[in-house]
């Protein structure tokens, strides 16, 4: 799920909401997200002596990408709640496991994964 997160969807400014909401500010939201665009967009990674610079999402090793891919997941959580037209009975998330307990048809079941998977087209349920 990490690498899936695209980082030109609304996840900056969802990073940018949860700082904002912080009651000490220090350090400003402003350097933080710098920040985080800097972690994002300067991940090297050796593979067999070649390097690699992480191009999509983030990687799983940086001590933010749990936060960052939470804070990411959380807007779909609350879409998958209440946003839709067709809503689970339960669902529940801890990081890129999805538990969803449905009693609705099949039909159903369809078209709120579409409707999941059109909020974040890279992320695949």
């Amino acid at each position: 799920m990490f690498p899936s997160i695209d980082n030109d969807l609304r996840v900056k400014a969802v990073v940018r909401k949860a700082l904002d909401s912080r009651d000490n500010k220090v350090p400003s939201t402003d350097c933080i997200v710098k920040a985080v665009k800097i972690c994002l967009n300067s991940n090297n990674s050796e593979f067999f002596d070649n390097h690699y610079i992480q191009q999509h999402g983030t990687a799983m090793e940086p001590e933010n990408a749990c936060s960052y891919a939470d804070l990411a997941m959380g807007e779909i959580d609350i879409l998958a709640k209440e946003g839709g037209p067709i809503k689970p009975n339960l669902w529940f998330r801890y990081r890129d496991d999805v538990v969803d307990v449905w009693t609705e048809s099949e039909e159903k079941l369809l078209a709120f994964t579409d409707y999941i998977i059109a909020l974040y087209p890279t992320i695949k349920f």
